[in-house]
């Protein structure tokens, strides 16, 4: 029992580096094996995969620089890896014109998110 020891629920630094580059390797995975995806071009317009990484990139700069502990910041983290993922699974299946284009800003989205930031924010 965790509670009964007196230490509080911390999320080690393997954590945020495995959850990233497990997110890195699922777009580069899914890139790979539908990026060349050549059925029915979709009815959605290519534009409707920016938000999304746009919200990640607002949590990555402004949200995230601003947290006080860890364990308040890795659900931030996590949601804002998974709004740049989905820029890359709309752009595949969404975005027939424009996949590698909205596969590479995914990626560099994810890029962005390399945990070296988490040893700024304190662990308590």
């Amino acid at each position: 029992m965790a509670g009964s020891t007196g230490q509080s629920a911390r999320s080690p630094l393997i954590v945020w580096w495995i959850i990233w580059a497990s997110l890195l390797g699922g777009v580069i995975l899914i890139g790979s094996k539908f990026g060349d995806f050549d059925g029915v071009p979709s009815g959605i317009p290519w534009f409707i995969a920016l938000p999304p990484l746009f919200m990640g990139m607002f949590i990555r700069f402004i949200v995230l620089p601003r947290m006080t502990e860890r364990r308040k910041a890795l659900p931030l983290f996590i949601a804002g890896l998974a709004m740049c993922e989905s820029t890359a699974i709309i752009g595949i299946f969404g975005g027939a014109e424009n996949q590698s284009a909205l596969l590479l800003l995914s990626l560099l989205g994810i890029v962005t998110y390399m945990p070296t930031f988490v040893r700024k924010i304190p662990a308590a």
